[in-house]
């Protein structure tokens, strides 16, 4: 049941994440608050925005009632993927051989490190959280040969009102 969830999830991150609104304005789904940012650490993965996850929970939650997907499976895996998602946005460094062979199953900190680049179309790369199948099905897998020398962030928003948490929250809001 919940690959479908993911599924679903990362075909509405596509959706929004090539849509021309300012909502959307990164990939996966996920808001400008976690791409703006021009540093990216651990931190980044918790910086969704509210208007984002109640979205997405809309999204979610009929596909949950379709599905009869039971509480546990939901709690199982959402302990499973939380670790990912902070591994993949931490700040560390894995040896090329581990980063090629983990890829093959999960998101690792180089493949979504490109996915928080200044550069549109590796922001619109990457997509999935979790299972980086997704990516590879639907042609929206990039690499980056260095990801070291990746320039985090988007064009306009590099100002400190727009890096503090006030300017995170109001970024879906600017026209």
């Amino acid at each position: 049941h919940m690959r479908w969830d993911r599924l679903c999830c990362f075909i509405s991150g596509r959706i929004g994440g090539t849509a021309s609104t300012t909502w959307f304005r990164s990939s996966g789904g996920s808001t400008a608050c976690t791409i703006q940012t021009t540093i990216m650490n651990v931190t980044t993965a918790n910086r969704f925005h509210f208007g984002e996850i109640f979205f997405s929970s809309v999204f979610r939650i009929p596909l949950i009632l379709l599905f009869g997907t039971q509480l546990w499976h939901i709690a199982v895996y959402e302990l499973i993927m939380f670790p990912i998602v902070l591994f993949h946005h931490a700040n560390v460094g894995l040896p090329d051989w581990l980063d090629r062979f983990l890829r093959i199953f999960i998101v690792t900190p180089a493949m979504h490190k490109v996915h928080h680049s200044r550069i549109r179309p590796e922001t619109d790369s990457n997509y999935t959280s979790l299972l980086s199948i997704w990516d590879r099905l639907f042609k929206s897998f990039r690499l980056r040969e260095d990801p070291h020398g990746i320039d985090f962030g988007l064009e306009g928003y590099d100002g400190a009102g727009k890096q503090k948490l006030s300017g995170l929250i109001k970024t879906p809001f600017d026209k």
